[in-house]
């Protein structure tokens, strides 16, 4: 997304910067990840989520 352009979206998620991953599953929001994040780190957060 576009941060500038959706800002509410980006408010309602209390994002502080970007870049950001957000996950969710079954249209529930269950975390997220920041910055310059390690291969490994999304890996992981995302077996959790499967």
């Amino acid at each position: 997304m576009d941060v500038e352009h959706d800002k509410a979206l980006f408010k309602n998620f209390s994002l502080k910067g970007v870049p950001q991953l957000l996950f969710f599953k079954g249209g529930e929001f269950y975390g997220k990840l920041a910055g310059d994040v390690e291969e490994e780190d999304m890996a992981e957060k995302i077996e959790e989520l499967i």
